[in-house]
């Protein structure tokens, strides 16, 4: 199989480059819902100061794992920069010009500040409720306005147009109106959108279409929200590598950029938040081949990599064990799509079968070499508290999720199921899709249900999936990408949603997750979210997966250290890590 093919060539790379060091070569996010009652301004986490954050112990992962273990008296170093990478160019340049892509936020996100970001800090992998970056306090004035206050003295880099001029408020209202105008992905944020304005120097107002509790998390943190300066971020402006180092107003600055090798950024000297960052630089080495990333991080050229490859991450974890891992679920991770309006998956005890004739315990050891993070629920693990822990379902329900063959053939024959071949489409782009279905088919082919592989190039795939709503045969392997719980839920199971994949039309769900959207109370969204995923168990719209890992490799001299996965907050660990050498 091709999975296994590539972990015996990265182990090849790894072994090699593990006789001996070389040179330095230069290469060839506890979740909780962020918006409050209407009525409470939230307590705000002040700006941080040059003293490090004090760990506490992680959540509890697969092993391997490392704490990223600064002891709480360490005073942070000062200095030093850090050898990091990017498996990809950036696209583009232009901060909304192209797609919602990590590859291309990757080294914005570092030169930016950005209105909202997420809390920083332990335990590894969880995001948070929404922290201010350029916010420095927020609340709901109604059921759909939401008033931001911003910090005073945050400024622009001292180069020409700007000259280190202030950010207010004009600068927040005209970046994300051109945000949510020229991104078509986020055309759900922008048309419950009613109008974004600046009412004083640094006041923004967000008036909303209809209550939105996970607005602020949705719109504002999750997105690329950068804050750029009108003098720069002109209609028809070409933009370059160059163009950031005029405008920025984050952590580091952009001083140079060679495609294919590397992106350099400095400390930016003006930086608000007192004491940070206490590196001198970050450098961002280019490296698409993921056996050359875990060579390099195993012979010291590079101090922080994510490491995408599963054989790499297990070579690193049992033949390196000097260098920490800290082990989370990918956000975008493979599930299984059925099409739920037509036969034989509009027989619920279909869907159940199919489920129950998965043992994902096996699964997780042949598919992701044991390393995997189990997945019962369209809630993701990284998501913290929102997750219904398995145990809390009822019996009757949880044994959907469950490894029973034989109740599995019970179900399939008290429906009627023909024994037809059905389809198993994926995308042959996709990491490890080949040796899902592979596994999957051998399964249900145990139950007496028969599949055909139907391997498909991204190019036509992924408009099938994404554009004509998931046009597919029978069955669909395909991504389960998001950040919030809003994304996790309501775009890929609300009946009129275009990511509705599995055309679910289900008027009680429809009605539940509409509700939820509306909740600002947390109690309440919290019970009705466990309401939620107890029925989609019990309806099984979707076969959930254990996850693929994408974890952070580290030198152990890099501290201070708290992954989080999401494609918008994978790199802010560097604003807070420092170097103990």
């Amino acid at each position: 199989m091709r999975h296994h093919r590539r972990y015996l060539l990265g182990i090849l790379v790894l072994l090699l480059a593990a006789c001996g060091p070389a040179a330095e070569a230069t290469p060839t996010a506890s979740r909780s819902l962020s918006t409050p009652t209407r009525t409470t301004v939230p307590s705000q986490t002040a700006a941080p100061s040059g003293t490090a954050l004090a760990p506490t112990a992680p959540t509890p992962t697969p092993k391997p794992i490392a704490s990223p273990s600064t002891p709480t008296e360490v005073k942070p170093k000062y200095g030093g920069i850090l050898k990091g990478s990017s498996y990809l160019d950036p696209q583009t340049w232009d901060p909304y010009g192209g797609s919602l892509s990590s590859q291309n936020f990757r080294p914005q996100n570092l030169m930016y500040v950005r209105l909202f970001t997420y809390r920083y800090g332990p335990p590894v992998c969880q995001l948070f409720p929404a922290d201010g970056d350029l916010a420095k306090s927020w609340s709901w004035v109604d059921d759909t306005t939401l008033e931001v206050k911003l910090r005073e003295g945050v400024r622009f880099q001292k180069a020409a147009p700007v000259n280190g001029r202030e950010v207010v408020a004009d600068d927040v209202a005209r970046s994300l109106g051109d945000m949510f105008s020229r991104f078509v992905t986020l055309k759900p944020m922008a048309d419950i959108t009613a109008s974004v304005s600046a009412p004083d120097k640094y006041t923004v107002r967000f008036k909303l279409k209809a209550p939105f509790a996970e607005y602020i998390d949705s719109a504002l943190v999750k997105q690329a929200a950068e804050i750029l300066a009108p003098e720069v971020n002109t209609p028809g402006r070409v933009w370059d590598w160059r163009t950031h180092a005029e405008t920025g107003n984050g952590p580091f600055i952009i001083r140079d950029y060679r495609p294919a090798v590397k992106i350099e950024l400095e400390k930016n000297p003006d930086y608000f938040q007192p004491g940070l960052p206490y590196l001198d630089g970050v450098r961002l080495f280019i490296i698409p081949d993921e056996a050359t990333t875990g060579a390099m991080i195993r012979t010291g050229q590079v101090d922080a990599v994510q490491l995408r490859d599963m054989g790499v991450q297990n070579y690193i974890a049992t033949k390196a064990p000097e260098i920490n891992l800290q082990m989370c679920a990918y956000p975008a991770s493979h599930v299984v799509y059925m099409r739920t309006d037509k036969a034989p998956f509009s027989d619920v005890r279909v869907r159940r079968a199919l489920s129950m004739a998965i043992d994902r315990d096996v699964f997780n050891k042949t598919v992701w070499l044991g390393m995997g993070i189990p997945r019962w629920s369209p809630i993701q693990q990284w998501q913290g508290d929102w997750l219904l822990p398995l145990a809390d379902y009822p019996a009757d329900i949880r044994q959907y999720a469950e490894y029973h063959p034989d109740r599995a053939k019970a179900l399939l024959s008290e429906a009627g199921y023909g024994g037809q071949v059905l389809q198993l489409t994926y995308s042959t782009a996709a990491a490890g899709a080949r040796t899902v279905a592979e596994s999957l088919s051998s399964y249900w082919q145990q139950v007496g249900v028969q599949t055909k592989l139907v391997p498909e190039a991204q190019s036509s795939f992924t408009p099938r999936m994404e554009a004509r709503q998931g046009d597919y045969e029978n069955i669909a392997i395909h991504w389960s990408s998001s950040a919030t719980i809003d994304d996790t839920v309501f775009q890929y199971f609300y009946s009129a949603n275009t990511r509705n994949f599995g055309h679910v039309n289900d008027p009680k769900l429809d009605e539940m997750l509409l509700s939820f959207r509306k909740m600002l109370d947390q109690a309440q969204a919290r019970k009705r979210m466990n309401d939620i995923q107890v029925y989609m168990m019990d309806k099984q719209y979707r076969l959930e997966l254990p996850e693929m890992t994408r974890p952070l490799a580290l030198q152990p001299f890099v501290k201070n250290v708290w992954y989080k996965t999401d494609g918008y907050a994978e790199t802010e660990f560097y604003r807070f890590a420092w170097l103990d050498r």
